[in-house]
């Protein structure tokens, strides 16, 4: 789950400081309650913005990736990080400043002195209980206060997870 990317990072990058990747995710019981690949999108995402060296590596290509063709959602992430310039920044994990809104949801991503990268999930959006898949109610708003960026003016691109376009841009300070 993109929970324990987070957790894993802190974990692998402590006191080592070099390059990782996630080696092994994958759904937790019968993939078939995922045809849409909600948990791969996920683990993508999250991995791919938490400081690890790439995407992590799924487990189960045989009987999902492979079978529900997921790999359409590669090209997203890969659209939202073509143009980061990776090594030009010092990275960090993202830190708020007060809770983000609504408070179910949880944010991922890398901070460095005038730019974020930032991934706001919802995971009760899709779950995967007794077995069955279980989708919660959509939320129509969110906020998060970044802390770590210098002070300035910003621009904030929202971008759809699922096609990798930008679908709107906002000012904030």
């Amino acid at each position: 789950a993109a929970q324990y990317s987070v957790q894993d990072t802190e974990h692998l990058m402590q006191g080592f400081n070099k390059p990782f990747f996630f080696g092994e995710q994958g759904i937790e019981g019968p993939v078939s309650v995922d045809p849409e690949g909600k948990h791969f999108h996920d683990g993508l995402w999250a991995t791919a913005l938490s400081g690890a060296a790439g995407t992590g590596l799924y487990w189960w290509w045989h009987n999902y990736i492979e079978p529900y063709n997921l790999y359409r959602h590669y090209k997203p992430v890969a659209r939202f990080v073509s143009e980061v310039d990776w090594p030009a920044y010092r990275w960090k994990a993202v830190r708020l400043t007060r809770p983000n809104l609504p408070v179910s949801l949880d944010v991922y991503g890398l901070v460095a002195d005038d730019r974020a990268l930032i991934w706001i999930h919802d995971p009760m959006a899709f779950r995967v209980i007794d077995a069955e898949p279980v989708r919660g109610p959509s939320q129509a708003a969110a906020s998060v206060n970044v802390a770590g960026l210098a002070d300035g003016n910003y621009e904030v691109e929202w971008w759809d997870t699922l096609t990798g376009q930008i679908i709107r841009r906002d000012a904030a300070n």
